[in-house]
């Protein structure tokens, strides 16, 4: 085990990015998947969801976010219930 007691803030951060580099796989999920995943992982380790417990992601378009419904748990959370959603940007003062 390594010793972190000492490091810096810097340094823990720049070992952890390099490790998640070299040795996490990102798979070939889709977005939707993957904030699906996330949510069920969460409801696996004994975590409820509620409004503290939002899981969302940009979308792939610009201005949009992938996010769950309201008043679904993090176990019922799928691929197919996840919502889509604009961003909403007031227009600029002329």
């Amino acid at each position: 085990m390594t010793d972190t007691m000492h490091a810096s803030k810097q340094e823990l951060m720049a070992t952890a990015e390099t490790k998640m580099l070299t040795e996490v796989t990102t798979g070939s999920w889709t977005l939707r998947q993957k904030i699906a995943l996330t949510c069920r992982a969460l409801s696996d380790a004994g975590h409820d969801s509620g409004l503290a417990g939002q899981i969302s992601a940009r979308g792939e378009q610009p201005g949009t976010f992938v996010t769950q419904r309201l008043g679904l748990g993090f176990d019922e959370i799928t691929e197919d219930n996840l919502l889509l959603c604009l961003l909403y940007t007031s227009p600029s003062p002329r």
